[in-house]
């Protein structure tokens, strides 16, 4: 119930549609995905679902220079209030198209975001300080005619 808990579903492709449903339970304090990760997670870019603040947020992961100086993001963090209710199904859809992130929860919320800085990286599903289970995952390519 306490700490970090991550799995990485591979490179996550420049043009892409990504679903799945997750379910959380009570006291979860964080959730979500990492697009674009480095392999030590120490760069990318964060849609973090916060059950207790019912709100989802974008955020650009702290960046460090070749010296392992902290840079911070320039992006602006964005977050859109959604209704979030634990042990009960919710689904998201992420389109991704080179820079442009396009976020849709519920079928109640939509974020848009860009994504500049990082090119490519992995796809991270995580759990912070609670218990959350994702299902369904799929990852389209652009190229992939499924």
């Amino acid at each position: 119930p306490q700490g970090f808990a991550c799995a990485t579903a591979g490179l996550l492709p420049g043009c892409c549609l990504v679903t799945a449903q997750f379910r959380f339970a009570l006291n979860t304090r964080r959730l979500g995905l990492i697009l674009r990760a480095s392999d030590k997670l120490d760069q990318g870019y964060t849609l973090q679902i916060e059950p207790d603040r019912q709100r989802v947020v974008f955020k650009s992961y702290p960046f460090t220079n070749e010296h392992g100086g902290k840079i911070l993001p320039h992006e602006v963090e964005l977050e859109r209030p959604l209704a979030l209710s634990p042990n009960r199904q919710h689904a998201f859809k992420l389109v991704i198209e080179e820079s442009i992130c396009e976020l849709y929860l519920d079928d109640q919320v939509a974020m848009s975001a860009r994504m500049y800085d990082l090119q490519d990286g992995q796809l991270v599903f995580f759990a912070v300080d609670g218990e959350v289970t994702f299902e369904n995952i799929s990852v389209k390519s652009r190229e992939d005619p499924r």
